[in-house]
């Protein structure tokens, strides 16, 4: 919704150790149908970001998150947009997940609003998240 801008979006996704394998198959399966595009055709089921400063915030975070853990899909510009004859128009990110991250990085401690989530895994044998 509203390309993750808003307050109700989850941005960091807490998975239990012995499914998080599972969970990212298909949160990547799911992801990959979210074309991105105009806000006003039909298909179309991420908007761009708001503005420019946001889309350099956004932009700030990922490259931050890209040395902390690792991209699991997205993290840049879509190569096409439903809707939209030009890939350069407007603020569009793709749906991004980062994983492999520590919980005390920059990417998981602060709201990003954008289409960008970090999962984290849980349990006794994490590393990330204990």
């Amino acid at each position: 919704m509203n390309a993750g801008q808003a307050c109700v979006a989850g941005s960091r996704i807490l998975v239990q150790r012995e499914i998080y394998q599972e969970f990212l198959v298909g949160f990547k399966t799911a992801a990959a149908k979210w074309p991105v595009g105009s806000p006003f055709h039909r298909a179309s089921r991420m908007d761009p970001l708001v503005s420019k400063r946001q889309y350099d915030r956004v932009t700030d975070y990922l490259a931050s998150a890209k040395k902390d853990g690792r991209v699991l899909f997205g993290g840049g510009r879509p190569q096409e947009l439903v809707g939209l004859p030009d890939t350069s128009l407007g603020y569009f990110i793709e749906p991004t997940a980062i994983v492999d991250i520590d919980n005390g990085a920059r990417a998981c401690q602060e709201e990003i609003f954008d289409p960008v989530a970090t999962i984290i895994p849980f349990g006794a044998r994490s590393a990330y998240c204990q």
